[in-house]
């Protein structure tokens, strides 16, 4: 029995006993995907390491599979959609006409439309109809803006430029449900572990038995639950587990459920839970309807590659820009500055960046040569939140460096960072080494993206001083969990609004 040989799982909570006892190994690896996890050099038994690795490597072949599926159906559902149209309204497409496939794929990937699988039990095609039809629309006003070029000559008309988001919404949702069959016939079953309420897990049992693509493999009350990542990561591999479910007990504590999906995620496991406890771990999470429950799917912490790699072309793209722009005005205030007062233009400090790797942050001097060693002679007028240095009237500044703060040009110079790579355009506050000593347990994933120029915690305004440090780590925290591309976009609009208003930050 599977309870004798784990200890760990009471028989009258496991659901079906027979089929769970059978799987002690995981499924073949039938792609070559480099594992993120489970390379802890702590671990001494290497087989634990190498049956951790196996394991987390399918559940990232499965969601790159599914993935790429879905970026293939949506290219030829665009691909057809346009090659349609211009046979029903006999217009003529050149070649620039494959870009707008580029084009469905980038605005499909915005939308969360190729990671809400990995957050979700029922993969459903239908349910992602209003995405679907708001792509369409995006994409008939890239293609009628496009037209001179898309289109040869006078050919095609407001027919053809009306068909292509029709036919581009029905071909999507045809195509993407052919993809999540075929991925389905593909990959492996996802092997889901419940833990928590087992009352719950005894009612969905049934409705596990028509759900395709994922099994129930058994359920456990959370007490019995190994609550660290190295003892559940090898409990995973024992169970050969992808996704754990929560459903908390009313005697657990919401600290309790936390600690457990922060330590199932670091494991890299998929967590599910039922409504209630998301609040601890930011937006982008999925809403899932499974049996009755309304079950939430929790984003994995960070970016993907394929988002990383996004944040990553807008900030050198726009900060290139803006370098450009703003280079006349850099040079003016490097000779106001330096009419003002002696010492050098830039300033440079240490900072703590990605990862808590180092960095010299690039700024214009604002205050007087040799601030720094005044800063323990200033201590008593410090006003802001605990373990934080800020003084609204700070003597050290300079007449220029009043100016510089109160519209941020003084932070122009960090434009350079964003094009070395050490910092983003929006992300957490880049802190000093003894501020983010400060910053302990989970707040501390905070790193796991480049600092910003502005951020979060920046946009507050005036009233940014005030807030501990804690709570200004958590608000960094949050930005990191829930990240999206239109979330950056409103915060630099939103510094910009602060900054034209001249009310600093």
């Amino acid at each position: 029995m599977l309870t004798e040989r784990l200890g760990t799982l009471p028989v009258a909570q496991v659901v079906d006993d027979a089929e769970a006892a059978t799987v002690t190994e995981t499924e073949p690896r039938r792609f070559r995907i480099a594992p993120r996890f489970g390379r802890d050099p702590r671990w001494a038994d290497a087989g634990a390491v190498a049956g951790a690795t196996a394991l987390l490597t399918a559940i990232l072949a499965r969601e790159r599979v599914q993935r790429r599926s879905l970026a293939i159906a949506d290219g030829l559902a665009a691909l057809t959609a346009l090659f349609i149209s211009s046979v029903l309204t006999h217009a003529h497409l050149t070649w620039t006409a494959i870009p707008v496939v580029l084009v469905v794929v980038v605005l499909a990937k915005l939308q969360g439309l190729y990671d809400r699988d990995e957050l979700v039990l029922r993969k459903s095609t239908l349910q992602e109809t209003p995405k679907l039809l708001e792509l369409a629309a995006i994409t008939g006003l890239v293609v009628y803006f496009a037209r001179g070029d898309l289109l040869s000559g006078r050919s095609g008309g407001p027919s053809f430029f009306c068909l292509v988001p029709t036919l581009l919404s029905m071909t999507m949702l045809i195509a993407r449900a052919c993809a999540r069959g075929l991925a389905r016939s593909i990959v492996p079953t996802e092997q889901c572990l419940g833990v928590g309420d087992g009352a719950i897990f005894s009612r969905l049992q049934q409705r596990w038995v028509s759900a395709k693509g994922t099994r129930l493999v058994a359920a456990v009350p959370t007490d019995r639950l190994p609550m660290s990542v190295r003892e559940l990561q090898a409990f995973a591999v024992r169970l050969n587990t992808h996704r754990i479910i929560i459903a908390p007990e009313a005697q657990v504590l919401d600290d309790q459920t936390a600690d457990l999906i922060s330590f199932a995620r670091a494991a890299g496991l998929r967590v599910s839970v039922l409504a209630g406890v998301m609040g601890t771990f930011g937006g982008g999470g999925a809403v899932d309807q499974f049996g009755g429950y309304t079950i939430l799917g929790v984003p994995h912490f960070g970016l993907s590659r394929s988002s990383a790699a996004i944040k990553r072309a807008f900030d050198l793209l726009c900060a290139a820009v803006a370098l450009v722009v703003f280079a006349p005005l850099l040079l003016a205030l490097a000779i106001w500055i330096k009419l003002d007062t002696p010492g050098p233009v830039l300033f440079r400090q240490l900072r703590i960046g990605r990862d808590g790797r180092g960095f010299r942050i690039w700024k214009l001097r604002t205050m007087v040569d040799g601030a720094d060693a005044m800063k323990s002679d200033l201590l008593d007028l410090n006003e802001a939140g605990a373990g934080m240095f800020k003084i609204i009237a700070d003597p050290r500044v300079t007449r220029s460096g009043l100016w510089l703060r109160r519209t941020r040009f003084d932070e122009l110079p960090q434009l350079i960072n964003v094009l070395r790579g050490e910092m983003s355009l929006v992300g957490p506050r880049p802190l000093v080494a003894e501020e983010d000593e400060r910053i302990v347990g989970r707040d501390r994933r905070r790193l796991h993206l480049m600092p910003g120029i502005t951020g979060p915690w920046q946009i507050l305004g005036s009233h940014s001083h005030l807030l501990p440090i804690g709570e200004m780590a958590k608000l960094d925290y949050m930005y990191v969990a829930g990240w999206s591309l239109w979330e950056d976009m409103f915060i630099l609009l939103r510094t910009i609004g602060l900054v034209a208003a001249s009310r600093g930050i």
